[in-house]
């Protein structure tokens, strides 16, 4: 079947599309929706994403390789680190859980490769005490491909699984009482990595 190429002013409504896709997914994950994480990667990765046989809508557009993206880890692991979330933080309520930072900390400029691939989250392995760590590209693309994204896959990665379905960040007790909250912190990162994403993007004047 003949194909015909999209042209500039096709991929440019289809990056107005996404940011308007990612705005509203915010919009429901801070109302309490937090099923919209999935649609948030599911975004991210058709921005963001390369492989053999699929090209990111940024990079389609030629302006993947000349951004600078908002990175608001705020820090970086310390060698050996069993527990590091950078990206998200918990917060006290009703029930405790992890919030995403949003504008908390101070931020910096990363090139799209050092940003994609940099450590955001570190846990410790389920069954071995030795770290776990995480990058936005991991988390990104495991909720996109393997987890209710845009595909569910059998099996996942045990730490994961473990991460978001179990308690894989233990109990947590205040004046040795415990308290409920919700363990998982994926959810939340993805938020941060969406602000920083659509941040990166306004600045640019591409939101």
């Amino acid at each position: 079947m003949a194909k015909i190429q999209q042209t500039r002013s096709d991929l440019e409504a289809h990056l107005r599309k996404s940011v308007a896709r990612l705005r509203a997914a915010i919009a429901g994950f801070d109302h309490g929706d937090i099923d919209q994480a999935a649609v948030m990667a599911v975004t991210l990765r058709v921005l963001l994403h390369d492989t053999a046989t699929s090209k990111s809508l940024l990079g389609q557009l030629g302006l993947l390789g000349g951004l600078t993206f908002v990175d608001s880890r705020g820090s970086v692991p310390r060698a050996g680190a069993l527990l590091f979330t950078a990206l998200a933080g918990l917060r006290l309520g009703r029930k405790m859980k992890y919030e995403a930072n949003l504008d908390a900390l101070a931020s910096t400029d990363q090139s799209f490769p050092d940003w994609w691939g940099s450590t955001v989250l570190i846990v410790p392995h389920p069954s071995e005490r030795r770290p776990v760590p995480f990058s936005r590209r991991n988390l990104v693309l495991t909720v996109a491909n393997q987890d209710g994204g845009a595909h569910i896959d059998p099996q996942l990665d045990e730490t994961y699984y473990t991460l978001t379905r179990g308690n894989l960040m233990g109990e947590l007790a205040i004046n040795g009482k415990p308290v409920s909250w919700e363990a998982d912190p994926v959810p939340a990162h993805i938020r941060q990595i969406t602000h920083e994403v659509l941040k990166t993007l306004e600045r640019e004047g591409l939101a």
